[in-house]
């Protein structure tokens, strides 16, 4: 009987979209809500936060087995009110912004600002439930969106059923399905193109699908790489981070870099 091991860790989508522009050297900002007894900048120093004050910090339970995941939801931070962000209007637009909420708390508000920014859709946090006794789980609808606002938008090939997929792909000109060891496909004006992934020892997959998100907006719309390149640097990218418990295992762009060349 193999012993039962727990440990506690920071995550979030935009928690490691954070990890993944510091150890790019990129500047970057977080919209956020948690409480005053959560100190976020001590895991992000080169972040800019931007935060309300709420009376919790979201915090889930995980339970990993035979290599599927259960949630729980212990606390849930307070709704994103976009009055206390107003200000963001007079900010200078950012190269990308990236829409990843935990659960719906995203306002369309925030949809409209910075309307010159690349915008990229984390698709599962618009799906995500909470069910009986807190646990989590996935709706499998297509959220009421418009989907025309995005560059690009990112989604587990869990997240939809297929025929919601087939729909997505209809109102969007670029979406990417992960797909966890088997890489990912590119869906560009319904044409597919898929990435096979690294394969790796794996150790903590919460997060590579963030991962791969950032990395590859970043990649696509701050660098300009070509589409093959962005899909194969966010495949070597998530695939290494998985490699260690949370966000120690995050490359960087060097790093990405050179093992780009080496394949």
């Amino acid at each position: 009987m193999s012993r039962l091991k727990q440990f506690i860790e920071i995550g979030g989508p935009s928690y490691y979209a954070s990890k993944v522009c510091e150890n790019f050297g990129l500047k970057s900002g977080i919209c956020t809500n948690f409480s005053d007894d959560f100190q976020l900048s001590k895991y992000l120093p080169n972040t800019t936060i931007f935060s309300s004050k709420s009376e919790s910090t979201t915090t889930f339970i995980n339970n990993y087995r035979e290599g599927s995941r259960t949630q729980k939801l212990v606390n849930n931070a307070s709704f994103l009110d976009f009055k206390k962000f107003s200000f963001l209007n007079d900010l200078v637009s950012p190269k990308v912004v990236f829409y990843c909420p935990v659960f719906n708390e995203v306002s369309p508000e925030f949809l409209s600002i910075f309307t010159q920014s690349k915008k990229i859709c984390n698709l599962q946090g618009w799906i995500r439930e909470v069910g009986p006794k807190k646990k989590i789980k996935h709706n499998k609808l297509l959220p009421n969106l418009d989907f025309s606002i995005f560059d690009a938008i990112v989604l587990s090939d869990q997240d939809l059923v297929e025929d919601q997929i087939s729909r997505l792909t209809s109102l969007s000109s670029l979406v990417c399905l992960t797909k966890g060891k088997d890489g990912c496909v590119i869906i560009k004006n319904q044409r597919e193109i898929k990435f096979d992934a690294v394969e790796v020892k794996v150790i903590d997959e919460t997060g590579a699908g963030d991962i791969w998100a950032t990395v590859f907006g970043i990649q696509k719309f701050i660098f300009n790489s070509s589409m093959e390149e962005s899909a194969i640097k966010a495949n070597l990218a998530a695939s290494l981070s998985i490699e260690a418990i949370g966000a120690r295992h995050i490359p960087t762009s060097a790093m990405l870099d050179k093992l780009f060349k080496e394949l």
